[in-house]
């Protein structure tokens, strides 16, 4: 538990909540690209959020667009205050939790019911922006295999071209949390229309999960047992997600690669 805030911090929140607070329990979360501060107060668990760079403000509206549309649908919490000279957000009640894969498959399938409303992901564009962002020391390939990686992806993925769903675009575990008595995701700065694949991929690859419990995922997922062509589905997208968080990796943190390259 944080006993102190930063300057930041409490400037942030007194933005959030109109006041100053002095309440005595924070939290700081580990997030990807963003800040998330854990407090209670008058008996409600509250999460700021903020990123750590600075964010384009079109870019972040319509983040807080979808997140919007999946709480109407009870999967993301709602917003209860906005800080927009800082990008900042105050939520109800989320709660950091690891769940079960039950229960994270019964979300992913939820979300992919949602309305289309993001744009389709260019997973080639993907690839050549965070090549691109990398800098040359720490690229852990060549531009001629990005390029090969990049076509190969954008092939995997055009065979879905007619089946995109709502995506979230980065259901990793710390993005997923408890509400209540039911689970929900935030940070939707990624969402996009893409295969079903991709975010069961983001997923499974993230937590690195053994054949046993991929097929468990599959399983809850598809509600009966993942065939032969479903579990080689996931195997592919799985590749080309590990592959790009590489290129993430190596382009956010400024550092050369620490994983093995595929």
């Amino acid at each position: 538990m944080a006993k102190t805030l930063s300057s930041t911090e409490r400037e942030l929140l007194a933005g959030l909540l109109g006041f100053n607070p002095c309440s005595a329990a924070y939290q700081r979360l580990e997030g990807s690209s963003h800040n998330l501060l854990r407090f209670t107060l008058r008996g409600d668990l509250l999460v700021a959020r903020w990123p750590k760079t600075a964010r384009p403000g079109a870019i972040w509206w319509r983040e807080l667009s979808v997140q919007q549309l999946a709480a109407q649908h009870g999967l993301a919490p709602h917003t209860l205050a906005l800080q927009a000279d800082n990008q900042s957000t105050l939520l109800r009640g989320a709660d950091p939790l690891r769940l079960g894969l039950r229960e994270v498959a019964k979300l992913l399938q939820q979300c992919h019911q949602l309305p289309k409303v993001s744009q389709k992901l260019d997973i080639a564009h993907a690839f050549r922006y965070w090549f691109e962002s990398c800098q040359h020391l720490h690229r852990p390939w060549t531009a001629q295999a990005n390029q090969q990686k990049a076509e190969h992806a954008a092939l995997k993925f055009s065979e879905f071209e007619t089946r995109l769903v709502q995506s979230h675009g980065d259901c990793v575990a710390t993005n997923v949390l408890q509400l209540g008595n039911r689970v929900v995701l935030i940070d939707w700065e990624y969402h996009c229309l893409a295969p079903r694949w991709w975010d069961l991929a983001i997923y499974a690859e993230s937590q690195q999960l053994n054949s046993d419990a991929t097929h468990d995922l599959l399983q809850n997922y598809c509600q009966a047992q993942p065939s032969r062509e479903t579990r080689s589905q996931l195997k592919a997208f799985r590749t080309i997600y590990a592959e790009l968080a590489i290129l993430w990796h190596c382009a956010t943190m400024h550092a050369p690669n620490h994983y093995q390259t595929p």
